[in-house]
């Protein structure tokens, strides 16, 4: 058995030497991931076709590309207006800012609804195509720095790894793929220049700055860089250190036209700007660093988080932490004796601390599972191999749990997997359409109606009953409110004819996405009125964090007016709810 896998390792060497590895190596991706050009457009995608068309629903009005993901930018009459549609929850900050500074991602885009507006199909052919160069270029870094066997199975388990899915079958995600390849580009001229290529010294930071221009994620290949100067540059400290200054000159200056331009996150809980927060950032990195080392070691994506319960997510962070450390001992004989492994371990977790200021996903791992997967690739060979054989006992089992689940794994596995989760966001719209798809297409009464949600199920995704509607062309909700998100229970009490109060256990904000406009560390006082149209909230209790548990909401000509139509969620679908008596 063992010469049979020593076997097959040789003849993965020889199939992925040369320019003929890499097209094997792009035609497995084809192969694996030509079916997202069939999958039209999904969720954020909609918010971006809207934007290129100067959509009146979102109001964007007539702006340059480059501002494509700039979401909220602190305009509370923005926010209000939001509001008032049910696009957000009614406890948003006014005063939210989520702008992210993409303007070559934003261009890509551009290309897409200046080019072919009309065809989805090509929009994800254009990122697919994103994402083979990204392999391709992942393959040339992984040859320059690792054995040659290590080199080419670290380039087939990037190139079919699960967790790239989503942002491959996402074209709102098209801005990681184009970031990473710019990062790792990096990477790829700054080895050049330390083996004494001229021009290179140029590419590399040039390359940092495309990175940067297409995403905040390719801050991730600084640490590489870093890693880089420690491991493998042999000069004394202080021109190592020098040799680094044009890359934090690159980021500084994208720092001050980043900061100057208005861009960043504030008011919002589920993103953190590191320059504005950077003592929260770093509270959350061993949590959520944990989780996504562990989620490309073999554990379950961190994603899952969302939908698990306290107890769940409580399992899965012990998982995570088991997972980490069980790693970190398969590693450590080649961690003491190999510098290409001390390199992509230092990296891996340099590059993964700029990602932890939002919540832990599986589209951030482009950069740092780059690391993550050479490290199991090393470690597979060194296994199949019988490097380091002398260990015994239980370190030797841990390596070949390493070996055997993570590289078999992502071997085996990934591939069944990358499809699937390359469809995950077809998933999400499905599950979306049926709040479209709860009222006839010609519903002209809901045109003059506020939708009342008792009990949505998601706190950003339950306003898309107007988008999608209008999509497709349907009548809209003249406005919308939720009351609650989450299956979490609470309690409807209608106190008069016009005024319902209602408890939340625990809080209305409670999972991740209840925090996207609101951050935790912006409390909602006790008489704080939150006015709508036609609605008044007014906060009644509050938490020990300070978000509110208990709110009246006092609705204009009473509640069982006709301009309101009541409903909850139940079975996929929005169905009519019948009001407590008095």
């Amino acid at each position: 058995m063992h010469d049979r896998l020593s076997r097959a390792l040789a003849t993965l060497e020889r199939l992925g030497r040369g320019r003929a590895g890499l097209l094997r190596l792009v035609a497995v991706v084809v192969v694996l991931l030509g079916s997202v050009v069939f999958q039209g457009l999904q969720v954020d995608d909609l918010w971006h076709r809207g934007f290129f068309r100067g959509d009146a629903l979102w109001a964007h009005g007539d702006q340059p590309f480059w501002k494509m993901f700039s979401f909220f930018e602190g305009d509370p009459a923005a926010v209000v207006r939001f509001r008032e549609l049910g696009l957000v929850p009614w406890w948003s900050d006014e005063s939210v800012r989520i702008a992210f500074f993409r303007p070559l991602s934003a261009l890509t885009h551009q290309v897409d609804y200046g080019l072919w507006p009309e065809s989805p199909a090509l929009m994800h052919l254009h990122s697919l195509l994103w994402y083979l160069v990204l392999v391709v270029v992942a393959a040339g870094v992984f040859r320059r720095l690792l054995h040659p066997a290590a080199a080419c199975l670290a380039a087939l388990l990037y190139a079919i790894d699960h967790n790239h899915g989503g942002v491959v079958g996402w074209v709102a995600n098209r801005n990681a793929l184009v970031a990473a390849v710019f990062g790792l580009l990096t990477l790829y001229f700054h080895d050049r220049a330390s083996r004494g290529h001229g021009l290179s010294r140029w590419f590399a930071p040039v390359a940092l700055v495309l990175g940067l221009l297409s995403g905040e994620s390719a801050l991730g290949v600084v640490g590489y860089l870093g890693a880089y100067a420690l491991v493998f540059d042999e000069r004394p400290l202080r021109e190592r250190a020098r040799g680094l200054l044009p890359y934090v000159g690159v980021v500084a200056a994208w720092a001050v036209v980043y900061r100057l331009g208005g861009y960043g996150a504030s008011g919002s809980g589920l993103y953190l700007d590191p320059a504005e927060a950077p003592l929260r950032v770093l509270a959350q990195v061993p949590e959520f660093a944990a989780l996504l080392v562990a989620s490309e070691w073999g554990s379950i994506g961190p994603e899952s988080e969302l939908i698990l319960p306290p107890e769940g997510r409580l399992a899965l962070r012990i998982v995570a932490l088991l997972v980490l450390v069980g790693g970190l001992v398969a590693l450590a004989p080649r961690l003491r004796t190999q510098r290409s492994t001390r390199f992509l371990l230092l990296g891996a977790l340099f590059a993964v601390i700029p990602s932890c200021a939002t919540v832990p996903a599986t589209r951030l791992l482009l950069i740092p599972g780059f690391g993550l997967i050479g490290l199991v690739a090393e470690a597979v060979v060194d296994f199949l191999t019988a490097v380091g054989a002398a260990s015994r006992g239980p370190v030797r089992l841990v390596r070949g749990w390493f070996a055997v689940w993570v590289g078999g794994g992502h071997l085996v596995l990934s591939p069944l997997l990358l499809v699937p989760m390359a469809w995950q966001m077809v998933l999400v719209q499905s599950t979306l359409e049926g709040f479209a798809a709860s009222f006839p297409p010609d519903d002209r009464v809901l045109s003059t109606q506020r939708l009342v949600v008792v009990g949505s199920p998601d706190a950003t995704f339950g306003g898309y009953v107007t988008v999608l509607r209008h999509e497709a062309g349907h009548t809209t909700p003249r406005a919308m409110v939720s009351l609650t998100v989450g299956t979490r229970p609470c309690e409807v009490r209608r106190e008069t004819a016009d005024a319902l109060v209602v408890t939340a256990p625990g809080g209305f904000l409670q999972g991740p996405t209840d925090f996207l406009e609101r951050d935790p560390e912006r409390p909602i006082p006790v008489g704080t009125r939150i006015q709508l149209s036609d609605v008044a909230i007014d906060v009644l209790r509050v938490t020990e964090s300070g978000l509110p548990d208990v709110a009246r909401f006092t609705f204009e000509g009473g509640a069982a007016d006709q301009r309101y139509r009541w409903v909850r969620w139940l079975g996929g679908r929005y169905v009519p709810f019948e009001l407590p008596a008095v």
